[in-house]
């Protein structure tokens, strides 16, 4: 048992028994109860468009997906999310980021109760990740944004914002003691997951706690290759065994019934132990049985903050909260295996060209690491004159950063002399380096102020809401003894970045029913280079060179969207167009020669293999729309439907770009009594003929996924819930599209079979609240 998750247990038993001893006492209805309209976290309830006060706080189009569609829909992690909650968000196992209107990587803001998660990537060695450091099942709510806004830091095209669970959410009606206790088994990993969440009253009803703990245990996911065995033809995924652990605690004492005191702590661990079949034996660098990978990723948070809420319905200061927090976040890989003698090596007697190395034991582990502080508020009221109701918002975020990049290695490359010949090609040895950083030390300071105000007339069928945001942020590079031993590191950019920029924004909304609005806003978005953007360095000279940027501008987005949202909770629906255009917009991979503007004159005779970096697009576009309909045919049967499109292209290349996914929608038809209930569910994509390259990328064919799902209350057991679930019912094969690797990328020498979803497979669990 690790150590964090050894505290945790001791924490527990503290908790536990500081719980039983206290009197039960009587509590006002919680602020989260307030907020969400909820009395209990196993209410059934569907995916919202704004409705109660925390969803007003959204901007108009937002949606809120809630506990119990979590839950009944079988939703444990972000692909889930994409397949039967929101068309729009789409999650890729390529560069392990969400994806939202054609958005991904850092473009997107992913938070955690309202604190950012990082995405990381090293820049050229394949570490990538931080946003799957999630755990689902504690999860209360997901609130989606589609358009940029004041709100949002750093964010181009959305904001996905994952609420925990509270100790208000499992203690209803004065409770001083509350469990929520899941597990299950999901056959498309063969995995199985334990979660627990305990909250309780401490000392007396002002204090409360919640601890919540997850396990999960797995193998691979599953895809639809048949051809087995080792070396490159190998399509069935490579045979791996995961562990995911989770622990949170948290801590709110109501000094008054408007003041509150939090604090919270979070730890998250993944491991991933790979065998690497695919690239062993045969006309691979392994020897069978001898190729072997380590994954992890891993994030701890700690939090502090206060809140304020009026008692008052309308007042000029209504709420507000400050959070101060620390986080860490890293990914990292450890390779260890034993290479094969390059057949090169014999083709001269002797081997005097030296390419018989590597050979034997070979050691890699490589880890890209971010960890920093901030500070984050949000405030708002009401200011009613005797013709306009003002309802106003500001905050402000900052956050301070340092991110590290490392590789450590061991092979038995030799010291090869200057000016040898390599009549065969590039030589294994000289296209590794290791015991190295690619990138040096990076510190970066982020900070933006924002405010908005919505102004209303006419009883609130007409409102207009301006909003300012400004944003400012600084890098700075320092060398250390790991970049040093670097071989580029002479040729090496430290120069600092920094950049500022005004974002202001505008939105019209007009509501001529009781029931129907229709909207339209134009804003402006703003992200910032990350470290490896800026200062990766890899490669070496007599070969090749991948580089940053130091001179990177900010990318800027600027966008309208016309939108309109209908009906209530029984039947209604919204609909979306959206148009955005950007500007530096940041491409990876870009040939350079000594012509371009980005060009080191140092770099001229030392890279005879060519020389990429990162640089700023003039102008891409991205433009598309979104839908959704619900609602109730009976007291018993209910239907559900969802779709998302988008087109984007860079204007002045005229290609399509790979990080926009293709038409999906999303079908849903429900039953449901007071003990039981069933849903069937179609999820669909459009072929997607509309890629960067056409004649060098795989264009992943249109498909239709039925799944289906039941659950089970009985009613002799008060509290338990007994959920089943059939996924991809008629067995089809069928691709992801942003799971599927861009032409020439690392891994794209996999037969494309190997990156199919998972065929029919089934999952089981059981949920118990007390």
């Amino acid at each position: 048992m690790s150590r964090p998750f050894s505290v945790t247990v001791g924490v527990l038993a503290v908790l536990a028994a500081t719980s039983a001893s206290a009197e039960p006492s009587l509590d006002t209805t919680s602020r989260s109860q307030a907020e969400s309209g909820k009395a209990d976290v196993r209410q059934l309830s569907t995916v919202t468009v704004k409705g109660d006060r925390q969803d007003a706080a959204l901007p108009e189009g937002s949606t809120v997906i809630r506990r119990e569609q979590l839950e009944s829909r079988a939703i444990t992690g972000w692909e889930d999310l994409g397949k039967r909650g929101d068309p729009a968000i789409n999650f890729s196992r390529q560069t392990k980021s969400v994806n939202i209107r054609g958005m991904d990587q850092d473009r997107v803001a992913v938070r955690v109760d309202g604190i950012r998660l990082p995405w990381l990537t090293d820049g050229a060695r394949g570490e990538k990740g931080g946003l799957g450091t999630v755990n689902f099942s504690g999860l209360s709510a997901i609130d989606v944004v589609g358009a940029a806004g004041a709100s949002q830091t750093g964010s181009l095209a959305g904001l996905v914002d994952l609420r925990t669970l509270a100790p208000d959410d499992l203690l209803p009606d004065g409770k001083p003691f509350g469990a929520l206790v899941k597990s299950g088994y999901d056959g498309a990993d063969a995995s199985w997951n334990t979660d627990a969440a305990l909250a309780g009253e401490m000392l007396d009803a002002r204090t409360k706690w919640l601890l919540q703990v997850g396990y999960r245990r797995g193998n691979a996911l599953e895809n639809q290759g048949e051809v087995g065995g080792y070396g490159l033809k190998r399509e069935k995924a490579n045979p791996s065994s995961y562990t995911q652990r989770s622990a949170m605690l948290k801590l709110q004492h109501d000094l008054t019934v408007q003041y509150r005191l939090i604090f919270s702590a979070e730890t998250y661990r993944w491991e991933n132990e790979i065998d690497n079949l695919r690239e062993q034996g045969g006309e691979t660098s392994y020897l069978v049985g001898h190729n072997g990978v380590d994954e992890r990723q891993q994030r701890d948070r700690l939090v502090a903050g206060f809140d304020f809420r009026s008692g008052a319905n309308i007042a000029a200061v209504e709420q507000g909260q400050v959070r101060v927090y620390w986080q860490r976040s890293s990914v990292s890989s450890e390779q260890s295996g034993l290479r094969t003698v390059d057949a090169r090596a014999s083709i001269v007697r002797g081997d005097p060209f030296r390419y018989g190395f590597p050979s034997g034991y070979y050691a890699r582990n490589n880890s890209v690491e971010e960890k920093g502080y901030g500070l984050t508020t949000t405030w708002s009221g009401t200011v009613p004159t005797e013709a306009i109701r003002n309802h106003w918002q500001a905050g402000l975020d900052g956050y301070v950063s340092r991110t590290t990049q490392a590789s450590a290695g061991e092979d038995n490359c030799p010291v090869i002399r200057s000016g040898l010949a390599a009549p065969f090609g590039p030589r294994s040895c000289d296209l590794l380096h290791s015991n190295q950083s690619d990138v040096p030390e990076v510190d970066g300071r982020q900070w933006a102020l924002w405010a908005q105000n919505e102004m209303s007339w006419a009883d609130g069928r007409f409102a207009v809401t301006p909003a300012l945001r400004f944003d400012a942020y600084h890098y700075s590079a320092q060398s250390t003894s790991s970049y040093q031993s670097n071989p580029n590191a002479a040729f090496g950019q430290l120069d600092s970045n920094s950049g500022q920029r005004v974002s202001p924004s505008i939105k019209f909304a007009w509501q001529p029913a009781e029931q129907a609005k229709v909207y339209v806003s134009y804003g402006y978005g703003y992200k910032v280079p990350n470290a490896s953007q800026l200062y990766m360095n890899y490669g070496a000279p007599g070969t090749y060179l991948r580089v940053g940027n130091p001179d990177l501008k900010a990318e800027v987005s600027r966008g309208w969207e016309l939108g309109a949202e209908l009906g209530n909770q029984q039947l209604g629906g919204s609909l979306a167009f959206f148009d955005n255009h950007y500007r530096d917009f940041i491409d990876e991979n870009v040939t350079l020669t000594p012509a371009s503007a980005e060009w080191n004159p140092a770099w001229t005779g030392q890279y005879p293999m060519g020389v990429t970096a990162f640089a700023n697009r003039a102008r891409v576009r991205i433009y598309g729309a979104q839908a959704r309909i619900h609602g109730e045919i009976n007291p018993n049967w209910y239907a559900w439907s969802a779709l998302a499109w988008a087109n984007g292209k860079d204007l002045d290349t005229g290609r399509y770009l790979n990080s926009v996914a293709p038409l999906k929608t999303i079908v849903g038809v429900g039953y449901k009594q007071r003990h039981w209930g069933a849903e069937a569910i179609l999820t669909a994509a459009k072929r997607r003929s509309r890629v960067e390259d056409p004649g060098a990328e795989f264009q992943a064919p249109g498909y239709g996924v039925v799944d289906l799902t039941a659950w089970w209350q009985p009613s002799g057991v008060k509290g338990l819930r007994v959920q089943a679930g059939v996924f991809n019912l008629f067995d089809r094969t069928y691709w992801s599209a942003l799971n599927v690797p861009q032409a020439g990328s690392v891994r794209s020498a996999a037969p494309v079979a190997s990156y199919t979803e998972p065929g029919r497979h089934a999952r089981v669990w059981l949920t118990y609240q007390y």
